[in-house]
């Protein structure tokens, strides 16, 4: 028995999920921060503690998480993960052909807002298989680029919280491209951050906004702060009045605000306050580029199944009406080690929009085919965006803090 375990936060309190990825009949155990172990039904999905006392709805949606981030990590082959469907939430399996949006059965749900018209089904193809380059791709590390068809927010129902994020509805993969390892690998996590001016005027001003508001009486509020206001002005110091004279002349057409009155009289000006405040996520970027050589019939029909797997995928969807057009499915890639195991030296990516796919069908400039008309190379890049930011808990969701993974 080989088993895993990982830390888990649940309700805020940390917890331990164990499983054995050698003998997946062998059912999961979550031991929470009292010490309590439940074990997971095998029939049911559901997790129990030896008195028969269920783990609980949100509870349970966590240790489920955390285990089909374990088994997507643990388990290369994805029809060993499919066996997990009824157990494990989050994992990169693939459906049969069917409903493209299809997900977990624990991931179903009737949807909550009236308000939203129903959506007008895409006609869009609904699976692309397990394509790889080169077909002796065996015994070294690679990546695998999953495609899935694009679940809107309208459609995830009853799901809440993190549950609702871009990364997080969509769940079925319809095919997959496995290409060795690119040679330029590269990631840059940025976050928004902005020059903020605030000086004692404008917070004098915020503060009394802030009272008038709280009062519950705006008219009497109103005149008591202007009252004060007068008051203040009458008792203030010289800097005081110069600051409040400056601030009502710069409000003349065209004098340029109390900076410039204060600016021309006496070189000054309003200390602004000045720091440097966070102004809001980014979104990464990623590039990558490849060089598909074949060198049999057999190969060539496989990158020409690649190629079209990128560029059919991210192409715009019609509806069955023709009235709408439909989002372009999104991508996934991961980064695997020789043995099935998710990579834990690379940095792991979300769910992303491929924006542009190139192809370069002639790259040493002279035009060459093999006997069945292939190109004798082809150059191919392709560049995603990421469909959600990244925040501090996807790391610790990963491996609950334990540093196992580089993570995002």
């Amino acid at each position: 028995m080989s088993t895993v375990s990982n830390k888990v936060l649940v309700g805020g309190k940390p917890g331990t999920f164990s499983w054995d990825p050698e003998s997946l009949a062998v059912a999961a155990k979550f031991t929470d921060s009292l010490g309590v172990e439940y074990t997971q039904n095998l029939d049911t999905g559901n997790f129990f503690n030896t008195d028969g006392d269920w783990l609980g709805e949100e509870s349970q949606l966590t240790v489920k998480q955390a285990f089909g981030q374990s088994a997507n990590l643990e388990l290369g082959d994805p029809e060993l993960r499919k066996n997990l469907d009824k157990y494990a939430d989050g994992l990169n399996i693939f459906e049969n052909p069917g409903s493209a949006s299809a997900g977990n059965d624990g991931d179903k749900g009737t949807p909550t807002q009236p308000a939203i018209p129903p959506r007008v089904e895409p006609v869009a193809r609904k699976r692309y298989g397990n394509l790889k380059y080169p077909l002796t791709l065996d015994g070294i590390d690679y990546m695998t680029i999953r495609q899935f068809a694009y679940v809107p927010l309208s459609e995830v129902g009853a799901a809440s919280g993190r549950e609702r994020r871009a990364d997080r509805r969509h769940k079925s993969s319809i095919g997959s491209v496995t290409l060795p390892i690119p040679s330029q690998l590269a990631d840059t996590n940025a976050v928004g951050w902005n020059n903020s001016e605030f000086n004692d005027l404008q917070m004098a001003g915020m503060q009394a906004g802030s009272r008038i508001m709280n009062s519950g009486n705006f008219i009497g509020a109103v005149q008591a702060e202007v009252n004060d206001g007068l008051n203040a002005l009458g008792n203030n110091t010289q800097a005081g009045k110069q600051a409040i004279q400056s601030f009502l002349l710069g409000g003349i057409p065209g004098v340029g605000g109390a900076n410039a009155v204060l600016g021309r009289l006496n070189g000054q000006m309003l200390n602004p306050n000045l720091e440097f405040i966070f102004n809001g996520p980014t979104l990464r970027e990623f590039q990558y580029s490849f060089r598909l050589t074949p060198r049999s019939d057999l190969e060539s029909r496989m990158v020409r199944k690649i190629i079209r797997f990128f560029k059919q995928g991210m192409s715009v969807k019609e509806t069955t009406t023709n009235m709408f057009l439909s989002s372009p499915n999104i991508f996934q890639p991961r980064f695997y080690n020789k043995q099935g195991r998710q990579h834990t030296f690379i940095n792991t990516i979300k769910k992303c929009a491929c924006k542009s796919f190139t192809v370069n069908y002639v790259p040493d400039n002279t035009y060459m085919t093999l006997p069945n008309s292939s190109m004798t190379a082809y150059d191919i890049s392709m560049s995603f965006t990421e469909l959600d930011p990244i925040v501090d808990m996807d790391y610790s969701e990963l491996d609950g803090d334990n540093d196992n993974v580089i993570g995002f």
